[in-house]
């Protein structure tokens, strides 16, 4: 009867430790898999809805893992697009106290420390969504277009988004 009792508990003992190993490798897998998805997730661009109605203007300098991209936008003040990202970063932020910011945040910067084709003021709108070492954001500038006397590049009277963009490879 003793015997039993010690076979009972061995197989029992044994059943234990195969279940506990079973729910342990689950955990490391589904762990593995979910920091596998999120370093994928993180391999694109952090894309953010353009101000609607805006036009794609451009690209700027691109490498494997960043690009800029620019829009004009047509009846629509810097300060109106502002509110439109302000309003996205509050939706992409979950209503934390991220917030778009002006600069300067007051009046305009003095023309001493304007050089040509910089904009007297702008604002400036970060969507971070960064993580355990991957990178993933757009930043997002917002200005008052600017006069140039070549018809592809100006931009008076007009808005212009710039979306400077990274993301991990």
């Amino acid at each position: 009867m003793a015997t039993s009792r010690n076979s009972k508990k061995g197989r029992s003992l044994l059943r234990n430790i195969i279940i506990i190993a079973v729910i342990g490798a689950i955990l490391i897998g589904g762990g593995a898999l979910s920091f596998f998805a999120d370093r994928a997730s993180h391999q694109a661009p952090l894309n953010v809805d353009p101000y609607p109605g805006a036009e794609l203007w451009g690209y700027g300098d691109q490498t494997r893992t960043s690009r800029l991209v620019y829009y004009k936008i047509r009846d629509a003040s810097p300060e109106v697009v502002a509110e439109y990202y302000q309003d996205k970063l509050s939706q992409h932020s979950n209503g934390t106290q991220d917030q778009c910011v002006r600069l300067p945040e007051i009046g305009e910067f003095p023309a001493s420390d304007l050089g040509p084709g910089l904009p007297p003021y702008r604002y400036v709108c970060h969507f971070d969504n960064s993580g355990f070492q991957a990178t993933q954001y757009t930043k997002v500038t917002i200005s008052p277009g600017l006069y140039n006397a070549d018809p592809e590049y100006n931009t008076e009277g007009l808005t212009v988004v710039q979306y400077e963009q990274a993301w991990q490879s």
